[in-house]
């Protein structure tokens, strides 16, 4: 934001490659996201006038694309925590497991797809079969794109994916509430 607010033009480089380094522990992925997040909205936050008057509709939707996933990692936990209590199955711990692993695996869009005929077609399995399967194509084609070979890590992460959207959504949830919460630093105005 600041390359622009300064003048100079940005480009895309469809072909570039970069590699990172990636936290290796859970308390490391949380400390990443969360301080990702605060970043970005301290960025925003910093750049408001150039982005409210000079910036490109690009740069708006920036701003509109921080504050919504900002909201929605705020949001999102605790209305996942009260579906899945919500809905909790109280028949026995067999059912219980049953219902958690189809929750947070992708299992569960498939059970879903297979129960569409007793159980109909409505807009809430419509989403959920959708974003599951969707979020499993991504991952595939994104696997197939690096031109590494899919391991048996691999393979489990796809079956698993939606405990890892939880976890990143909690990193957000507290780099937007630590960006609030926190004292000034030397990078916000």
């Amino acid at each position: 934001i600041s390359i622009r607010a300064a003048g100079f033009a940005t480009r895309h480089a469809p072909e570039a490659k970069a590699r990172t380094a990636f936290p290796t522990t859970l308390r490391g992925l949380i400390a990443q996201r969360a301080r990702w997040w605060e970043g970005g909205l301290q960025s925003v936050s910093k750049h408001a006038k150039y982005l409210r008057t000079r910036g490109s509709v690009a740069d708006r939707l920036l701003v509109v694309n921080q504050y919504w996933w900002a909201f929605y990692a705020i949001v999102s936990l605790p209305l996942l925590a009260y579906q899945v209590w919500y809905w909790f199955p109280a028949t026995g711990a067999a059912d219980a497991t049953l219902y958690l692993v189809r929750w947070f695996t992708l299992w569960g869009p498939v059970y879903v797809l297979y129960k569409i005929p007793v159980w109909g077609l409505n807009p809430m399995n419509i989403f959920g079969v959708l974003s599951g399967i969707l979020s499993v194509l991504l991952l595939l084609a994104a696997i197939g794109r690096s031109g590494e070979r899919m391991r048996v890590r691999d393979a489990f992460v796809l079956f698993a994916y939606f405990p890892y959207t939880i976890i990143t959504n909690l990193g957000a949830a507290i780099g937007v509430i630590s960006s609030f919460v926190r004292p000034a630093r030397p990078f916000r105005r």
